[in-house]
């Protein structure tokens, strides 16, 4: 008896310490994974929030790039003004894009950037664009890792914006990702500071152009 007794006290000592085991590991994924879902909204939050803009002579062309290595979709990239919003349409146009390296600015570079003047980073460069990525027929365009894609707003509707004299506050950029648990997620971010500035000037230096 005295056999038996010990035997089974083992038994379920063992089992105790298998689930005991188990559910550590299994908290310790799901922590895991949770984190790791976090740091990539964020990180994408932040790629979609300083989203850059250029003038060109078809409109005002927004820039979005994808620097987190995992891909993304564009749903929609929207104007907002203090009385309506409107659409940018994909062009297609893609080119390859690297994590930016730090730059050491002189004095007068400085003095220039706390004015909130442009400085130059970098020779110029001219290129056309080669590479054409058609979005879906939904007007959806998946972004590869590493590489940047143009949105255009064309000049049409920022003449209608200037034709109400409607003041433009930032963009608006709707995204679809897999979290690393291959779950679908969709979020929302707008463009702040140093990137919603950019937009306001963009626009009032195509303005005159109309």
């Amino acid at each position: 008896m005295s056999f038996w007794k010990i035997h089974w006290d083992a038994v379920i000592e063992g089992t105790a310490a298998g689930v005991i085991a188990s559910t550590l590991i299994a908290a310790w994924i799901i922590l895991r994974d949770a984190m790791r879902n976090f740091f990539l909204e964020q990180e994408l939050r932040r790629q979609l929030r300083t989203a850059g803009c250029g003038v060109r002579v078809e409109g005002i062309m927004a820039e979005i790039k994808n620097l987190i290595g995992k891909e993304f979709v564009v749903r929609q990239v929207v104007l907002v003004t203090d009385q309506a919003e409107y659409s940018f349409t994909a062009t297609g146009e893609v080119s390859s894009c690297l994590k930016p390296t730090k730059t050491k600015f002189t004095k007068e570079q400085r003095e220039r950037l706390k004015k909130g003047l442009c400085v130059p980073v970098g020779p110029p460069r001219f290129y056309l664009p080669s590479w054409r990525v058609e979005p879906t027929v939904a007007g959806f365009v998946t972004i590869k890792p590493f590489t940047c894609h143009c949105f255009l707003l064309p000049a049409g509707l920022i003449a209608v914006l200037k034709g109400k004299n409607e003041m433009p506050i930032c963009l608006r950029i709707m995204a679809e990702y897999q979290s690393w648990n291959q779950r679908t997620m969709i979020i929302q971010q707008r463009t702040v500071g140093f990137a919603a500035k950019t937009v306001k000037d963009r626009i009032a230096d195509f303005q005159p152009l109309l």
